[in-house]
């Protein structure tokens, strides 16, 4: 069994509560969308007009509108910076290292991935075998990282959650 949820560098709120519940209850994650509506991909650059040719680019009510959240969003620049700069010393493509990093996650057991022709499949499938080293996880992680507000999912908020499975001490120094 599989829970469904919109997953990836752009995209990581679902890490504060649908992924521990998920893996809690032995559900396997299916990730959509885990290249952002093709921001991870990196053909697509702030401040720049989109090409009709792309999903942001189409006048398509739904499409304008997870477009307009990504582009609008300084989180979503720093993760395709990142994302770039990991490509080009991994010497793999933008779409494959966001693949990587999002099924690497845990829980993660699938990605779901529009590819629109043969050569988009193929570069997608190719992300199957990458691993991404520690380093590059590392900065990926950083750029993408949601900061939460401290309650209820920041440092005291998980805290408070951690208290439950382990005791009163895993509040530590936050108390």
């Amino acid at each position: 069994m599989t829970l469904q949820a919109q997953y990836s560098l752009a995209t990581r709120e679902t890490e504060w509560e649908m992924i521990p519940a998920a893996r809690h209850n032995g559900l396997g994650i299916l990730a959509w969308s885990p290249l952002a509506s093709g921001f991870l991909t990196g053909k697509y650059a702030r401040d720049e007009n989109r090409s009709p040719g792309t999903r942001a680019g189409q006048d398509h009510a739904l499409y304008q509108y997870t477009s307009s959240n990504y582009e609008t969003s300084d989180r979503t620049w720093n993760a395709v910076d990142a994302v770039r700069r990991v490509a080009k010393e991994s010497g793999f493509s933008p779409t494959q290292v966001a693949l990587s990093w999002v099924t690497s996650r845990p829980g993660v057991v699938s990605a779901i991935v529009g590819a629109r022709n043969a050569r988009q499949l193929t570069e997608s499938l190719a992300a199957a075998g990458l691993r991404l080293g520690a380093d590059a996880t590392a900065a990926l992680d950083a750029a993408s990282d949601p900061n939460p507000a401290p309650y209820p999912y920041g440092p005291f908020g998980s805290a408070q959650r951690d208290r439950v499975a382990n005791g009163p001490e895993a509040l530590g120094a936050l108390v």
